[in-house]
């Protein structure tokens, strides 16, 4: 008897890709279990920066926290969704046989008119002592908790 994530991998269709302000989402749908029961809603585990997006799936039920905590949770088998939806294709490697990118992000440098001519290029700003950064966890990313 097939398992239920091989049932879902042959019977997955895709519903919907869309893109929004660079972020995309993508939602699958069950045809039914082996038993060929009906459809139910899919359970969707993604990065807690897609949580926003992923709620708009419809009857889907999402699961978000941070992409490194994602993949822990599908390593200890605590988790086994029909979608998993990360920031780092690298996190699915070995994981899954295939998988899509289907959006990506970028980091940006921004800094007031004052500061910027202080300096000769970005590389300058980020290498004096005095600066302070910030960035968020990745295993435990704050997004995930909404806004």
């Amino acid at each position: 008897m097939s398992s239920r994530r091989e049932v879902i991998r042959r019977g997955a269709g895709l519903l919907a890709v869309g893109s929004v302000a660079g972020v995309g989402t993508v939602a699958v749908r069950s045809d039914g279990d082996e038993t060929g029961s009906e459809s139910r809603p899919a359970n969707v585990l993604v990065a807690g920066s897609l949580q926003q997006i992923a709620g708009e799936i419809g009857d889907a039920s999402v699961e978000a926290h941070g992409s490194v905590a994602c993949r822990r949770l599908l390593e200890d088998g605590l988790r086994d969704p029909d979608a998993v939806a990360l920031a780092d294709p690298r996190l699915f490697s070995g994981l899954a046989d295939r998988v899509t990118c289907f959006a990506t992000n970028a980091l940006v440098v921004a800094v007031g008119e004052s500061v910027a001519g202080e300096y000769d290029d970005w590389r300058a700003l980020l290498a004096d002592p005095d600066l302070a950064l910030g960035r968020t966890d990745p295993a435990r990313d704050p997004s995930a908790t909404g806004p």
